[in-house]
């Protein structure tokens, strides 16, 4: 089958993707494994406890025509689930329907041989992937072109470094016309400009109609790619819905028990200020409307909240927050100063906070943190654990705060297209 169903045929599937009862467990020790090494499984008993599950009992389906992004945390099953999705292996129990032409990027180099140029890969992988010998003629041109890779097209990719590879085999898939493309990770490797050049031709892939799944660590590619989201958790699917909604279940998935004060998370205002305990700090995140949030749009305003409950009685605390991105550091600290806040606190009478703030940061993944300190700012009471957040954003603008930029040329003001996911306002 190719394509969406007509809608008068009943026995028509209603959806390009239907998983029902899908199980997938592994003996361990069979990824990878050699031969010798496989004869001697054979030999001795298997057992329950050779056996991982991977997948448990998933029901899931994908719409015709729409992109649905894979998260969870590494071992959670998404590669397992989109190999199974692309054929690669089978389930263990439960079926699956996959409607037309399937094209999967499961890993760097799948499906070439490492002996053939890459003139002679794109002959043979476009057929794979359900090209007609013709059609792969008349694309040829236009697929070298995409991949950028000159005269190398005419070694054999054993050369290829693996940035070369995802360029490759992201040309021939995207060129098959595929009905189903299954991507994994891929947009992971290779530079930035090609990467955008990937979401833009998959951009029109979305136009023309194909039902695309990726299964990928990047929030940000899952905000501005996807119409839907699934969050895998041990095999089992945790949760379903808009990319918002299941970025945030993720976050609480990575986060659970944070609020709790944390073994070396001392805050740091100026230089190292020694944890000395009495306080709980708890912490959350708030929109504009009030509701508490995991995702917060670029250019609106949002609110840190915090209540630190006291085991001692303390007058006048000093208190902050600090903002950080992973690979970055920190980017920013706010905190009153010794005398700043006059209150008594101790059991049962605990401190609230809340600190308002303009959000200029960029689509990105973040972590906020606050914190509790004694009235000369000598000593941490008690500090949050990194509570994560993500922040969408339409702009194109790389880095990690906007600028409000305006651009002229010619002494007139020079309109910037936002990026925007197809008929749908990421803010």
């Amino acid at each position: 089958m190719s394509g969406s169903p007509d809608p008068a045929d009943l026995s028509a599937p209603s959806a390009a993707i239907t998983l029902q009862g899908v199980t997938k467990r592994f003996r361990l020790g069979d990824h990878g494994a050699s031969i010798a090494g496989g004869a001697l499984r054979l030999l001795r008993r298997s057992s329950p406890a050779d056996e991982v599950t991977a997948l448990r009992d998933i029901d899931l389906e994908i719409p015709f025509g729409s992109t649905t992004g894979i998260i969870g945390r590494n071992g959670s099953g998404k590669t397992t689930l989109l190999r199974i999705l692309a054929g690669v292996t089978a389930p263990t129990a439960g079926s699956v329907c996959v409607v037309g032409r399937t094209a999967p990027l499961i890993g760097v180099g799948v499906g070439f041989d490492p002996e053939l140029t890459g003139r002679e890969n794109v002959l043979v992988n476009g057929q794979v992937l359900g090209m007609r010998a013709h059609e792969v003629a008349e694309r040829f041109q236009a697929i070298i072109d995409f991949a950028e890779l000159g005269d190398f097209i005419e070694v054999p990719v054993k050369t290829y470094s693996s940035g070369m590879f995802l360029r490759l085999a992201f040309a021939v898939a995207i060129h098959a016309d595929p009905d189903v493309l299954l991507v994994d990770e891929i947009l992971a490797v290779g530079d930035l400009a090609f990467q955008q050049k990937c979401l833009d031709r998959m951009n029109a892939l979305q136009a023309r109609g194909a039902t695309i799944v990726v299964v990928t660590h990047s929030l940000d590619v899952v905000n501005r790619l996807c119409s839907q989201a699934v969050l895998l958790d041990r095999g089992a699917i945790a949760r379903t819905g808009t990319p918002e909604e299941v970025i945030g279940a993720y976050h609480d998935l990575l986060h659970a028990g944070d609020g709790r004060m944390q073994p070396g998370s001392s805050f740091k205002v100026t230089g190292d200020r020694p944890v000395v305990g009495g306080a709980t700090v708890h912490l959350s995140l708030a929109d504009e409307s009030g509701d508490e949030v995991r995702v917060l749009a670029s250019g609106r305003p949002f609110a840190v909240r915090f209540r630190a409950e006291f085991a001692e009685e303390i007058d006048d605390p000093v208190f902050g927050i600090a903002l950080h991105q992973p690979g970055r550091g920190l980017l920013y600290v706010r905190h009153t100063t010794p005398g700043d806040y006059r209150g008594r606190h101790g059991p049962g009478r605990p401190l609230g906070v809340q600190v308002t703030l303009q959000n200029r940061l960029l689509r990105g993944e973040y972590a906020v943190q606050a914190a509790v300190l004694d009235p000369m700012a000598a000593a941490t009471l008690g500090a949050s654990g990194w509570h994560s957040f993500s922040v969408v954003s339409r702009e194109r603008s790389v880095g990690i705060v906007d600028m409000d930029a305006v651009i002229e040329a010619d002494g007139a003001p020079v309109t910037v297209s936002a990026f925007q996911r197809i008929g749908e306002d990421l803010s």
